[in-house]
């Protein structure tokens, strides 16, 4: 499965308030990665079907834009 991460650094005047923006592509119909413990982020979705899976189990859908975290336990994201 292809997948690519892509990472850029905010403009200036955003830098006090946005460590960095990150793009996550996958090219294949199914994909879970998991994060580790998060600070807090701003999460733009592109495609559905995505899920987040938190750390004690539980899914719920990535809606259009999303805020989520800090969280304390493992993040991950899934496609279907």
């Amino acid at each position: 499965m292809d997948y690519c991460i892509a990472y850029f650094a905010p403009s200036e005047a955003l830098r006090h308030l946005v460590a960095f923006h990150y793009i996550f592509r996958t090219s294949g119909r199914a994909y879970a990665a998991g994060l580790g413990a998060l600070l807090g982020q701003a999460n733009w979705l592109v495609r559905s079907g995505v899920r987040y899976r938190f750390c004690d189990g539980t899914a719920a859908a990535v809606p259009g834009v999303a805020v989520v975290g800090p969280t304390s336990g493992n993040l991950a994201f899934e496609t279907a």
